[in-house]
């Protein structure tokens, strides 16, 4: 399977690498479902929405297995065709999954992220989602910069200083996403107090516009699907070659758009966290 081809399929993994065999199997009241056959809507459009919401509305919570497809149908009055055929859909969706031998599962949802249609960080996204995370270094360094790549990047002709992060971001179900964040200190950058700071515990971008006063408020940012390195697969605790979704990012506060004051890379484990976008037309 070539690389793309892992990365959309990743899209489609559940949140949880895998059910804990000690959950108990939960009682599935679909008493509320009732077919509308006089309808043009196919009745397996009908069962999986009817299932769709039970799961989005926490009624049928994560772990809960469902019941063998012959006992599900009857208990939902359609055939048992039509109850495989709501059941792929949503396994394709993310909201369940087959573990072979074992049965059906509600599936814990992938993190989503609008990443590609709002300006915000992954911390942004996991703290409006209520979900408890750790930020942990693993460099923190301050350097001048000078290569070609790295003047093209800020959009300068002279050697810089900067400060450089390394750090993986967990929650409790392990390693979400690996970043490396330089940061433009200096003159034409950041008060170089920020290399003081404990990324730990303090929001890169929040103590970013807390030195400048100013919001960050414009960013660029490019999507694609990588496969790990040894050493990323070690920090996301993957095995290496995983399909990855890669960002590059530089960051300008509102006022400068002349040169970025942050340019970062960012690997997701695909399997944790999804990028969800709405679009009109």
């Amino acid at each position: 399977m070539d690389i793309l081809r892992q990365f959309f399929a990743f899209a489609h993994v559940v949140y949880s690498c895998g059910i804990a065999d000690k959950r108990k199997n939960r009682a599935l009241d679909a008493s509320e479902f009732s077919p509308r056959r006089s309808e043009a809507e196919p009745l397996h459009i009908q069962v999986s929405d009817f299932m769709r919401a039970r799961i989005a509305t926490g009624k049928w919570s994560p772990g809960t297995k469902l019941p063998s497809e012959p006992a599900l149908s009857v208990e939902l009055g359609v055939a048992r065709g039509t109850l495989r055929r709501a059941v792929d859909d949503l396994a394709s969706e993310g909201f369940l999954s087959r573990v072979h031998g074992r049965g059906t599962f509600v599936s814990n949802r992938p993190i989503e992220t609008s990443m590609t249609t709002a300006f915000g960080t992954i911390a942004d996204e996991l703290r409006e989602q209520n979900i408890e995370f750790t930020t942990s270094t693993i460099s923190h360094r301050v350097v001048t910069l000078s290569s070609e790549d790295w003047l093209k990047r800020f959009n300068l002709d002279q050697p810089f200083p900067a400060l450089q992060l390394q750090r993986v971001r967990s929650d409790k179900k392990g390693p979400i996403a690996y970043l490396e964040n330089t940061v433009l200190i200096g003159p034409q950058g950041v008060d170089p107090r920020i290399a003081e700071s404990d990324f730990d515990n303090i929001a890169l971008f929040d103590r970013i516009e807390h030195l400048l006063g100013t919001r960050l408020g414009k960013g660029e940012r490019l999507l694609s699907a990588v496969n790990s390195t040894a050493r990323i697969a070690h920090l996301l605790k993957v095995p290496q070659n995983t399909a990855l979704l890669y960002m590059e990012q530089k960051t300008f506060t509102s006022a400068g758009l002349d040169h970025p004051i942050e340019f970062s890379t960012v690997h997701i484990n695909s399997s944790r966290m999804r990028v969800q976008a709405f679009v009109s037309r």
